[in-house]
This record gives C-alpha cells, sequence and structure tokens, in this order.
C-alpha cells in the first residue's frame, strides 16, 4: 500500500468515526422534533474515546469480480471470523459504510430477508465532502462548490440522511426510509439560498472561523427539515436499541474476547427499576487465587436459600462478598490483560480487599453519581474469566429496605464469663499462644481450607484501610469478615475434631459465610450471655491448623482499660491460671508416627467481651 493511499484511508476512516457520533446526535434530535425525548443508540467506543470503527479491504473477503453481488453475504462471515461480533455477552449491529465507486446504489440499504440480521449496508458517495472534527460541520454544511452529480454540501446531506435509512431499517424493518432530507438544517444554524450563485464563505481566519457571506445564506428558524413520521418515531423510541434515562448503563467489558472460541456468557441477575427486593443484587462468590477463575452474582432470594442449606462457604480461594442493607456497589477495579487477574469491589460502606493477581492494565469501572452496580456480566473460557463487566441502575430504583442495622444491647452484670472449649487439642510439633485484643476490632482474618489455619488475626479499623489499599496485604486464602461502625460479633459456631474444621461468625448485624471445610462435628456455639460481645481472642498457634476454641464473656455495663486489657490478656495465655486450665497442651499421640502434619498444635480461642458502644446514626 503507498504512502498517499493509506493517508486517505486514515482521513476517511477518521471522518467515519466521527460521523458516527453525529449520526447518534441526529436520532436524537430527530425523536425530540417528534415531540419525543432525546433519545439515541450506544456505540461501541476504542481506547481514545471515539467509535470504534474497523477497515476491511476488498481482497480480504476473496471475493472474485463476479461475486459483487454477495457483499451482503460475505461480510456477516469476516466479522464473524474478526471477532467483531465479540464480547459474546453483548448484542451487536454493525454499519457497513461502502466505497460507492465499487458498490451499486440500489443496494446502499439492507433489504428484506437479505440474511445479514443486525447488519446494515450503505453507500458513501462522497466521504469527501464529510467532516472529519467538530470545527468542519458547518464548512460541509454550507460548502456550494460543484462536484459530479450536486454540490459538497448536498452530498454530504444526502449521505447523512441516507445512514440514518439505514440505521432506522437495521432496527426495525417498518421504520420508513422516507422524509429524512435536508439534514443541513439539522446540524447548522443557516442554509444556503436557492438559486443563488455566490460563494456562501470564504477561507477560515486564524482563529478557525468562518467568514460567511449573508448574501448566500437565510438563518434556519425551525426544524422543518428531516423527520420520522409519528409511528416511526414512537418505534424508534420504544425500540430495546434506543437508550434512555432509565436505561441500564453497561461499563465495559474488560479482557479480551477475541481468539476463543467456546466462551461461556457469564450468568447475571435481571437488571431493571421494577425489580423486586428479594431480586436485587446481594451477594457476589468468586475463585481467585492468581487469576479470577470464577465469578456469580447472587440474588437476596438466592443467597437466602444458600444460607438455609448451609451452602455459603469461604474456603482456599473461594470468596464470599455479602452486601448489607442499605449498601450498593459504586466501583469495581479490575485489572486485565487477556485473562482477568484480579479484582476489588467499592461500595458506599467499604471496600474489599484485592481477589487475584495483579501485573497488567488496571480498569475503574466506576458508576455515575446518583447510579448503582446492578449486576456484572461477561465472559468464561476454559479455567478463567476473560471479561468482565459492570450494569447500573440508578440509586432511585433501589427499593427501601427494611432497616437492620446493630442495636443497643442490654445492659447485664460486671462479671466476667468464660467458656469451654472446643477441640481435641491434639497436636505433633511445637506450638505458640497468642493473644489478640485490639481497642477495635475492626475485620477477623481466617485463613482457611479445608481447615481453619494459622495464623488467625484480629485486625484494627486502620489496619483494614490500609490492607484495602495493598493488593499484597493478604494470602490467597485470607478471608476478611470486616465489621461496620457498631458492629459486635455475639456468637461463634463451629465443627472439629482434633482441630478446628469450620466456624461462623453471627454478630449484632448478620451471619458470616462458613469458613473452612465441611468436616469435623458439630460443637455446641460459643454464644454470649445475654447484654455481651466479643472483644479478642487468644489460643494456641502450631504450624498450620486450628485446633480448639474457648470464649469468655464481658458485659457492656464494664469499661475495660488497656491495663486490665493486658492483665486479662496476660491470664488467658498464662497456662497456669484457672483460665487456661482446660487448655492444657495434650500429650503427643503415637498415632501420629512419622507424619508431619504442619498443623497448628492447639487452637484454642478465648472470646473476651467488653462494652458495646451504641453505633452512630446510620441513616435508615
Amino acid at each position: 500500500m503507498s504512502p498517499d493511499t493509506e493517508a486517505l484511508q486514515t482521513a476517511a476512516i477518521q471522518k467515519i468515526r466521527f460521523n458516527a457520533l453525529v449520526l447518534q446526535m441526529a436520532v436524537a434530535e430527530m425523536l425530540n422534533v417528534a415531540g419525543l425525548p432525546r433519545r439515541t443508540f450506544a456505540l461501541q467506543f476504542a481506547t481514545d474515546g471515539l467509535p470504534e470503527v474497523t477497515l476491511f479491504h476488498s481482497r480480504s473477503m476473496a471475493m472474485s469480480s463476479g461475486q459483487e453481488e454477495d457483499r451482503s453475504e460475505m461480510v456477516p462471515h469476516v466479522i464473524e471470523s474478526t471477532g467483531l461480533n465479540g464480547p459474546a455477552e453483548i448484542e451487536f449491529k454493525h454499519i457497513v459504510v461502502v466505497d460507492g465507486v465499487h458498490f451499486t446504489a440500489e443496494n446502499h440499504c439492507t433489504e428484506d430477508g437479505d440474511g445479514s440480521e443486525g447488519l446494515g449496508f450503505f453507500n458513501a458517495r462522497g466521504l469527501h465532502s464529510w467532516p472529519s472534527h467538530l470545527g468542519e460541520v458547518t464548512a460541509c454544511c454550507l460548502n456550494s462548490t460543484q462536484m459530479d452529480g450536486g454540490t459538497f454540501k448536498d452530498n454530504f446531506a444526502s449521505d447523512i440522511g441516507e445512514a440514518l435509512q439505514v440505521f432506522g431499517h437495521s432496527l426495525d424493518t417498518s421504520i420508513a426510509r422516507k422524509g429524512i432530507a435536508h439534514m443541513n438544517q439539522l446540524l447548522c444554524v443557516y442554509e444556503v439560498k436557492p438559486h443563488v450563485e455566490l460563494p456562501t464563505f470564504d477561507d477560515v481566519n486564524s482563529q478557525g472561523w468562518l467568514k460567511l457571506n449573508h448574501l448566500a445564506l437565510y438563518e434556519v428558524k425551525d426544524h422543518g427539515g428531516p423527520r420520522w413520521d409519528s409511528t416511526s418515531s414512537q418505534k424508534l423510541c420504544a425500540s430495546p436499541w434506543i437508550w434512555s434515562p432509565d436505561s441500564v448503563r453497561m461499563y465495559g467489558p474488560v479482557g479480551t474476547s477475541q481468539g476463543e472460541d467456546n466462551q461461556e456468557v457469564l450468568e447475571e441477575i435481571p437488571t431493571s427499576r421494577n425489580l423486586k427486593p428479594e431480586e436485587e443484587l446481594r451477594a457476589i462468590a468468586l475463585d481467585a487465587d492468581t487469576l479470577l477463575d470464577e465469578f456469580w452474582t447472587l440474588s437476596r432470594a438466592e443467597l437466602s436459600e444458600m444460607e438455609n442449606d448451609n451452602e455459603v462457604r469461604s474456603e482456599g480461594k473461594r470468596h464470599w462478598f455479602v452486601l448489607v442493607d442499605g449498601e450498593h456497589i459504586t466501583r469495581v477495579d479490575v485489572c486485565a490483560s487477556t485473562w482477568i487477574e484480579g479484582i476489588q469491589l467499592h461500595t458506599n460502606l467499604r471496600s474489599s480487599r484485592w481477589y487475584g493477581g495483579t501485573g497488567d492494565q488496571k480498569h475503574m469501572l466506576q458508576s455515575p453519581d446518583g447510579w448503582r452496580v446492578a449486576t456484572f456480566f461477561g465472559s468464561k473460557s476454559g479455567q478463567h474469566v476473560r471479561t468482565l463487566g459492570v450494569k447500573c441502575l440508578p440509586l432511585s430504583s433501589s427499593p427501601k429496605p427494611h432497616c437492620n442495622w446493630p442495636k443497643p444491647l442490654p445492659r447485664a452484670g460486671k462479671s466476667i464469663k468464660f467458656l469451654k472449649a472446643v477441640g481435641e487439642a491434639y497436636e505433633h510439633g511445637p506450638n505458640t499462644r497468642f493473644v489478640l485484643m485490639p481497642d477495635t476490632m475492626g475485620a477477623v482474618v481466617i485463613r482457611c481450607g479445608e481447615y481453619v489455619e494459622a495464623p488467625f488475626r484480629v485486625l484494627l479499623p486502620e489496619e483494614v484501610a490500609a490492607n484495602c489499599t495493598n493488593p499484597e496485604a493478604y494470602n490467597y486464602n485470607d478471608h476478611v469478615f470486616e465489621l461496620f461502625p457498631g458492629e459486635k460479633i455475639v456468637k461463634v459456631e463451629m465443627s472439629s475434631g482434633f482441630w478446628v474444621d469450620v466456624m461462623r461468625l453471627t454478630t449484632t448485624l448478620r451471619v458470616s459465610p462458613w469458613f473452612g471445610g465441611e468436616g469435623g462435628s458439630i460443637r455446641p456455639p460459643l454464644e454470649c450471655p445475654t447484654g455481651h460481645n466479643i472483644c479478642g481472642f487468644h489460643g494456641t498457634h502450631g504450624k498450620k491448623y486450628s485446633i480448639a476454641m474457648e470464649n469468655a464473656a464481658q458485659p457492656p455495663s464494664c469499661s475495660v482499660s488497656g491495663s486490665q486489657r493486658r492483665n486479662h490478656a496476660a491470664q488467658a495465655a498464662d497456662p497456669n491460671s484457672q483460665q487456661a486450665a482446660d487448655v492444657q497442651q495434650q500429650p503427643e499421640h503415637d498415632i501420629f508416627g512419622d507424619w508431619n502434619l504442619n498443623m497448628v498444635v492447639m487452637f484454642m480461642l478465648l472470646l473476651h467481651f467488653m462494652q458495646y458502644a451504641m453505633r452512630q446514626p446510620c441513616g435508615c
């Protein structure tokens, strides 16, 4: 290809990209002329912010000169083979702009039953008469210079009008093709006087402005030109391809959808302004270590059903992110290359940990102000998620939930209560005692796979906030149960054998997922006496797994100073104290032989209870 030819093709693509925006604006204005709301269609944009346009050469279609009439059958195959119909979760329509020199004029519109549904052909008779940017629109509408078959302005207006006909007919074959003329009057406030052979403007000045010749022009005072008839306008306005303020807004998808034939579309929950509360997005489940392997969205009803069946379980790389009443997702950060590598969720109340890996381009899928992420869409191929995007709805479409925020606990006595340990506490190898009694509990971090593993951590609120900005803060199987302001843990449920297999936390606001596997024997729950809440943990760490658990309760009517906390912690960690009497290390057993378990010796979890502070008003 010669440099001149390449330059001409680049200029033509630029003109088509800009005039796709002109068409988008023209549809909205023509609906407004018909007395309807300004609504229009959505375009697929490239990374530079302009519409996506792909150049096809005739030779790429492998057609002989005798196959010109089959172009409408060949183009869909080329589009499919180049991946322009992807990603699979989005439906596309394509307008094909064909060089008028190589295409017959009578075939400029898609015909009924031509087998190319979602495809419209448009014959551009003179791309050189089109504007390539906003500053050229007025000049193109007023340029009365003669060219083959008319003037530059007439050619441009005719091309834009015919492109609108192709667009309307591609949405609905009953949309009228007539009546779309004099597009100049829609795009410019001046029109060239008929039968006046005078130049309409001089060359632009240094500021890029035209010097108009008003002897050759008149002012357009109304939209008497292009319009669809009433029936066609109503059909267009109601078309699912036309965007409205009530429509779902889509952002993304990010990732790569091309080059893979067997892509599986991710399941979505419905998106509508008329959804019932139980149909709204309530939870996200995902599998992630170095890549995002699985991704599910669940409604409130679906999550409730799984909770009733004890199927909400965080284990290994399986994570759950469950929304509370009044919480909605506002932004999703995605690290994507060929695959989706990692993801982080942000809501109006908190930010999640970073799930998965990092390394390539980071994308931010941000809902507009006053909107919320209603669901996710994307695709999966092989063992990993390939693409991911979000669909947003206005916040006004979200039903007002019943307020379920934590309420103050009733007052109780001042005694500290200790509950019996759970777990057999057998161990082979060294062990380390731990005490976790922060001033304020911001999150519990439970590392688990088939069993609850060491280390067991409790974070301060400021540590939780700092870790949200650090993708390396957590191991892939660290499950972070973050506490909201005023939320307190009141019960721990467990199954255990020689070690703790699984555990679940109940707070004054909600119930966590199960953390761990499905083995072990169900133990009596460690539940707070009335008016108590958990303020700390202590026990014993081995190399890997956790084996026993114990708790103590302190009422909200007792304030606990820093020195008192240290005294309680020292007593809990002292093997000679009464508090630790029930959790002495058991003797080693020969049943383990030379088997290196790499387990926690004895995970004795002592739950301390402190004063429950009333949560600040949540506005619900």
